[in-house]
């Protein structure tokens, strides 16, 4: 038995000649004859910044997506490879004279070993960006599935502020203290995340949300219900706090993008975000799966 298509599709080389598989962000927008940085001059001097286009996106969420739809069939795919893949002109991806086989252990490893090397080809001759060098490296490991089709690296621009509230949401007010503290505790990992702030002083919309209401993202003693000190932190305690004001800071910076002199969209301040803290929403949405496991991802509508 194969899976067949027809129809007018391209095969995963045309696709990607036709579409490009990167982008570099745009450094300066302009708002009412007024030309601002985007990014920064300091940064951008240093870095050049590149993403995968939506038409990546697209595709690779496709993939994922249309061989997950096989595995709920308790089905799988034998070996295959981009020949076995076209494309539409929209991005769905779609497998061709495929075998389907039994889904067993084996099998279901092989086929996301087969995934894994149909996205990495498709990157071949660029440097692929670190969110999505993050779902393959999940991938590998062949654990944690239901995070695949989820993935942030797979979210168009647009889409990632919506899924950062609810995370951000459900960790702030739905958690108890002791699975707060081990998600943030978790995010202890980003090697940048106890330095966040240095990378604020770079960025003027970074800045804005930073100054909106001066001391708000201070590491403040501790105080009882009277606003005496109390015990001050451990040091642990004190890192977590650093880690839950970060979680405040983008908060509260998609909230008032349009307060700001520099006035954003929601694509341009996502932008800037991808920029300084590109890991924070993968890495969020893994520790919130990992502490409060599928049932988080139901009540956040990703399952």
């Amino acid at each position: 038995m194969g899976v067949d298509v027809s129809g007018t599709v391209l095969s995963v080389q045309q696709y990607r000649l036709k579409n490009e598989v990167l982008v570099k962000v745009s450094s300066r927008i302009s708002r009412q004859n007024k030309s601002y940085e985007l990014i920064g001059e300091a940064i951008r001097a240093t870095s050049t910044y590149w993403f995968a286009t939506d038409a990546t996106r697209l595709f690779i969420s496709s993939l994922i997506h249309r061989a997950q739809g096989i595995l709920d069939q308790d089905k799988c795919l034998d070996n295959f490879d981009a020949n076995n893949v076209v494309v539409t002109n929209k991005g769905e991806a779609k497998f061709r004279h495929v075998k389907i086989i039994e889904k067993i252990y084996q099998a279901r490893r092989q086929m996301y070993t087969c995934i894994v090397n149909v996205i990495r080809g498709y990157f071949d001759g660029y440097q692929i960006p670190e969110d999505m060098q993050d779902l393959i490296n999940l991938m590998s490991t062949q654990q944690k599935d239901l995070l695949y089709q989820i993935s942030p690296a797979l979210l168009l621009r647009h889409q990632r502020s919506d899924r950062y509230t609810r995370l951000y949401e459900y960790v702030k007010y739905k958690v108890g203290t002791f699975q707060k503290e081990l998600i943030l505790e978790k995010l202890l990992q980003l090697p940048w995340v106890l330095q966040w702030k240095s990378k604020v002083p770079q960025n003027n919309v970074l800045k804005e949300t930073f100054d909106f209401i001066p001391g708000s993202y201070d590491l403040k003693r501790p105080t009882d219900e009277h606003n005496n000190p109390t015990t001050p932190w451990t040091e642990r305690e004190q890192k977590l706090k650093l880690v839950e004001l970060l979680l405040d800071f983008v908060r509260n910076g998609t909230a008032h993008r349009s307060q700001r002199k520099t006035k954003v969209d929601p694509d341009q301040f996502e932008t800037i975000i991808m920029v300084f803290y590109l890991m924070l929403l993968p890495k969020l949405q893994e520790a919130v799966y990992d502490v409060a496991g599928k049932p988080a991802l139901v009540y956040l509508g990703l399952a």
